[in-house]
C-alpha cells in the first residue's frame, strides 16, 4: 500500500499527469495529491477487488490508512 501510495501522489513518474488531473478536476486533486485520502481509497479499492483482511471495507480503508502513517513515521526515525 506505501507504494501504491507513494507513486500515484509523490513520485516524479506521475508528476504530469498527477499535477494535469489536479487542475482539470479539482475533487479528484484532492484526492491523488494527499497521502492518506488516496491510501483510504485505495485501500478501500484493493479490498473490493482482491482482498478483505477485515471483511468490512470501512475498517479495510482505516487500516491502510494507518499502516501508510505508521510507515511514514519509520523513515523519519
Amino acid at each position: 500500500m506505501f507504494g501504491i501510495t507513494y507513486i500515484f501522489t509523490d513520485s516524479y513518474i506521475m508528476s504530469v499527469p498527477r499535477n494535469y488531473i489536479a487542475k482539470k478536476i479539482r475533487v479528484v486533486g484532492m484526492f491523488i495529491t494527499c497521502n492518506i485520502c488516496f491510501s483510504f481509497w485505495a485501500g478501500l479499492a484493493l479490498s473490493l477487488l482482491y482482498f478483505s483482511p477485515t471483511g468490512y471495507l470501512l475498517l479495510d480503508g482505516c487500516l491502510s490508512t494507518g499502516l501508510l502513517w505508521f510507515l511514514s513515521k519509520g523513515q523519519n526515525i
